[in-house]
């Protein structure tokens, strides 16, 4: 999971994402997730690792985190279901 290479992350504290018109401010309850992301964190094991340990919750209920967060942030995600090409077309 990343983000869109066209998304804008603004602020420090507070992150606002902005993507051309749309602008949304992130809950603080998602912050620690956001900035995994802007380290580099790409894989579904390690988000739900992640939320897991932060949040002190199993991995059904870190699944469920993540569906919210994706529901929530879906605009600003690029959509990594597609299969990968070998030769870079949707890559």
């Amino acid at each position: 999971m990343k983000l869109k290479p066209e998304t804008a992350v603004l602020g420090d504290r507070q992150l606002v994402l902005r993507l051309g018109s749309r602008e949304r401010s992130a809950a603080p309850k998602d912050i620690y997730i956001l900035r995994a992301m802007l380290d580099g964190m790409r894989d579904d094991r390690s988000f739900l690792t992640l939320v897991m340990h932060e949040e002190r919750i199993d991995e059904i209920e870190a699944g469920f985190r993540m569906a919210m967060f994706v529901e929530d942030y879906g605009e600003f995600l690029e959509d990594e279901s597609l299969p990968r090409d070998p030769f870079g077309k949707n890559s």
